[in-house]
């Protein structure tokens, strides 16, 4: 029998929020868990660092961030043994700082920009990129052995 696969998907606010790429993905696996009667998750940092392959203490910082900017509003209930409520807010009233546009696109306006700057740092290294690279590794193997 085949387990049902589970999937998300990231709002672009999220995407554009300013946090690690790990509480972007984080925010993905609270909504998720959150689609239950309750409405809130109810995860342990354990649980969840193990479900990211991450350590507890960042998944601690990612919750931090996640919260920082608007994103969800953690509540501890006391009367439950602190139990940890994690509610996902209304992406459209969250007050998030979004990244800069240069930083959601890399490569800008100007791909050619990229590949201008690689030529001349390989021009200062003197490295051949895509020009017979079987000579270059020759030239190499015989440098190596020269010494």
């Amino acid at each position: 029998m085949s387990e049902q696969a589970h999937f998300v998907s990231i709002p672009l606010e999220v995407l554009r929020a300013n946090v690690p790429d790990g509480a972007k993905l984080l925010y993905g696996s609270l909504v998720l868990l959150s689609t239950n009667d309750r409405g809130y998750c109810y995860a342990s940092n354990g649980f969840l660092a193990e479900r990211h392959g991450a350590k507890k203490d960042t998944v601690s910082r990612w919750v931090a961030d996640l919260e920082r900017v608007g994103l969800i509003r953690v509540e501890v209930q006391k009367e439950e043994a602190n139990q940890r409520r994690i509610f996902i807010s209304d992406i459209l009233s969250a007050k998030m700082p979004i990244a800069p546009e240069n930083e959601a696109d890399p490569i800008g306006k100007n791909p050619e920009s990229y590949r201008q700057k690689s030529g001349e740092l390989s021009a200062k290294m003197h490295i051949p990129i895509g020009k017979n690279p079987e000579s270059y590794r020759q030239k190499c193997r015989t440098e190596y052995y020269r010494e």
